[in-house]
């Protein structure tokens, strides 16, 4: 027996330097929206009591918008007070010559400190990544098997950069079983790093599970459950990639749909 549940996802407050504004001056450029995540829980009941509960997908429904705010930076202009000039006194029998004093020289302003950079941290190790393109292939071609039987087209899977995307989120999720990725973006910003910053419609399912399940059991758990089931059988998609990471005796499968 599944369990469906949501929760919500905060959403993050982004500072921004902004040139145009004047130091001490914010401005909330964008408000922040919190997004939704749906949780698949399998439930083991033994003799009529609850044995067991596992989390077996996770799928953001409403990603969060992030709010973002300007900070002014603009030096203000400096106000500048005008030196009058002293008068010259002259006596009438004898002119003495005008005395003048020498500009003392003012004081410069003090240097802004530079912000020392911060010292990068150390590289997380990376996980070991077996990249089993059979384990692939054999995905893609069940999912499309699933959309044929329903007279749904098949997705393709040659679009530069869907794959190499999708690989890279099957590894994320060794470190995090999110949406989220482990730098706090949304999992959509691998597309724009591989080149596909432009998209009318895009999905992700995600699996990652200590079973070693073979690509049908994966394709299979997927349907399953009603969110991952409704991206694959999707008509707004037209291409797919997928992404494999075995760390030890657990595999992190990534699904990610797309249409320019």
């Amino acid at each position: 027996k599944s369990e469906k549940q949501t929760e919500k996802i905060s959403f993050k407050t982004i500072h921004q330097n902004d040139d145009s504004l004047e130091k001490g001056k914010t401005v909330v450029k964008q408000a922040g929206t919190e997004g939704v995540r749906t949780l698949v829980y399998e439930l083991t009941f033994t003799d009529g009591r609850q044995t067991s509960r596992t989390l077996i997908s996770s799928s953001v429904t409403k990603s969060p918008q992030n709010r973002v705010i300007l900070i002014g930076t603009k030096e203000p202009p400096k106000e500048t007070i005008p030196i009058e000039p002293k008068p010259v006194e002259t006596k009438p029998e004898e002119p003495k010559p005008v005395e003048t004093k020498p500009e003392e020289p003012k004081p410069e302003p003090p240097k802004p400190v530079e912000p020392k950079p911060e010292e990068p941290k150390p590289e997380e190790p990376k996980p070991v990544v077996t990249d089993d393109q059979a384990f692939i292939n054999e995905v893609i071609r069940l999912t499309n098997l699933e959309r044929t039987k329903r007279g749904l087209k098949a997705l393709k899977s040659n679009l530069s950069g869907l794959n190499q995307a999708a690989n890279v989120r099957a590894r994320e999720i060794t470190r995090v079983f999110s949406h989220t990725r482990p730098n706090g973006t949304p999992w959509s910003t691998t597309l724009a790093e591989w080149g596909l910053p432009k998209f009318s419609a895009r999905g992700e399912n995600i699996l990652w599970n200590g079973a070693q399940w073979t690509p049908a059991k994966v394709v299979e758990k997927w349907m399953n459950s009603t969110g991952h089931r409704n991206n694959i059988l999707s008509t707004k998609y037209e291409y797919i990639g997928v992404g494999f990471a075995r760390i030890g005796n657990k595999d992190g499968v990534s699904q990610l749909f797309y249409k320019p």
